[in-house]
């Protein structure tokens, strides 16, 4: 549920916690319950490293639909695996 700012005249600002469609009503101030208005705030965005963000688009694709691995991560080129019981040499 998004955080939505908000000031009171008297007793200043104050968050409120509330569903999408009720962004642009009033909130009661939390301390002397007069009605404050909303307060225009930027969104919280950030930059992410290119690592990170790989790292994070990966994580939310195998969610839906995991990855097949056919063979160990940093496997050697040229080196055949073999794969004994459940173990992998």
């Amino acid at each position: 549920m998004p955080l939505y700012a908000f000031r009171c005249d008297t007793c200043g600002p104050f968050d409120v916690r509330r569903p999408f469609a009720q962004a642009q009503e009033p909130a009661l101030c939390p301390v002397c319950s007069v009605p404050g208005q909303r307060v225009l705030t930027p969104p919280g965005l950030y930059r992410t490293s290119p690592g990170l963000r790989q790292a994070l688009t990966l994580e939310e694709r195998s969610a839906h639909e995991p990855e097949v691995v056919t063979r160990p991560p940093g496997g050697f080129p040229g080196r055949p695996f073999h794969v004994h019981g459940n173990h992998v040499h």
